[in-house]
């Protein structure tokens, strides 16, 4: 790793990570999006992980501001990008973002002024996805989106884990601002042999570190789905299903949320189960049948409840259904955009066929 320049005396309120690795062609809009910030109190913690796209040179000619410190290392992984930025970080509070994306204004100036009421070890946002020409919103729990309608602040982590997992929170490593003494003390950091749900697994670990988490209804991350993770894309089902239960089992060591973290989990693999069941070993089949064992029925959606009931008898059983289920999902997502008149109509049968139980 290169030595990055030494720091200046202030400690900044905010430090901003931003791992990038071949994005030459984009990581100017997320640097600028950070720079126009009214709020001026962070650094920007730019780790190039090995890129060979010449994003070292444009990163060196176009960018000379003091708040911007750039360190190179060698490709190992966003994980490994992420980890490094977080052992650099010098602001009260830290962030990350990703070089596919864009902030939009006020983002800074709402953080500072939300962890001055709330003084929380943790803040967490929802934010806007592009997909296809169309801007997204991305709730704060997917399954419960009138959660986010205000701020809310959950003294104990306990509650707002159980929440994340029943409520399908979202995972994103982006759009949370993080204690940086929180992180550092307890020693977080990105799992670097996980390629697909790092994310989810690290915010989880650090809810379960912290003593006041606080949400906000306001959106100002957006995630480019157009352009992003495109090494992510080339993570196959079998793999995506294989750190998802890896995932499982490391959070085993949080007794009494096995049945939590499981059914959060199972709902994530069955996305994959179809193109990647049949290429897993005895051992991983073994342990999915156990996980499906573990699903608190009683948690579930009707739809869902029948899923897990037929996957519970055995995992091959499911296939069927979800297969059909991507079908009408992606009929669905053609239809909501395709006719505007019939999308109220599609959007309430789905609601009521998700509705929860809790």
């Amino acid at each position: 790793v290169n030595n990055p320049p030494p720091p200046p005396t202030k400690q900044p309120f905010l430090s901003v990570i931003l791992p990038t690795y071949n994005r030459k062609h984009c990581i100017g809009r997320m640097i600028d999006s950070v720079l126009g910030q009214s709020f001026g109190d962070f650094e920007l913690i730019i780790v190039d992980d090995g890129s060979t796209d010449a994003t070292r040179e444009m990163l060196e000619q176009k960018y000379n501001d003091e708040r911007i410190v750039v360190v190179h290392k060698d490709n190992g992984g966003v994980s490994s990008a992420r980890n490094l930025g977080i052992s650099l970080a010098r602001g009260k509070y830290m962030t990350f973002v990703d070089s596919d994306d864009y902030l939009l204004e006020g983002f800074f100036e709402d953080i500072y002024q939300t962890l001055h009421r709330h003084k929380s070890d943790v803040l967490v946002y929802g934010g806007y996805v592009l997909r296809d020409g169309h801007r997204l919103e991305v709730p704060l729990f997917w399954f419960d989106r009138g959660y986010g309608g205000q701020e809310n602040v959950v003294s104990g982590s306990e509650e707002f884990v159980r929440h994340f997992c029943l409520y399908g929170g979202n995972s994103w490593g982006c759009a949370k601002v993080f204690e940086t003494c929180l992180i550092q003390k307890n020693h977080l950091l990105f799992d670097t042999d996980i390629t697909y749900g790092e994310d989810l697994l690290f915010n989880v670990q650090v809810y379960f570190a912290s003593f006041q988490i606080a949400t906000s209804p306001k959106k100002f991350y957006v995630c480019d789905a157009n352009t992003h993770s495109l090494s992510r894309g080339m993570v196959g089902a079998k793999r995506k299903i294989e750190d998802l239960m890896a995932i499982c089992k490391i959070l085993e060591k949080y007794e009494g949320y096995k049945p939590f973290f499981t059914l959060n989990l199972l709902r994530s693999i069955k996305a994959f189960l179809l193109f990647g069941y049949f290429l897993l070993d005895k051992t991983a089949k073994k342990d999915l049948k156990m996980m499906y064992s573990c699903v608190p029925l009683e948690r579930c959606g009707r739809l869902e409840a029948l899923e897990f009931r037929v996957a519970k008898k055995h995992p091959v059983c499911s296939l069927p259904i979800y297969g059909c289920l991507i079908f009408a999902h992606r009929l669905y997502a053609k239809l909501a955009f395709i006719h505007p008149i019939t999308s109220p109509i599609i959007k309430t049968i789905k609601r009521k066929l998700k509705k929860e139980t809790l």
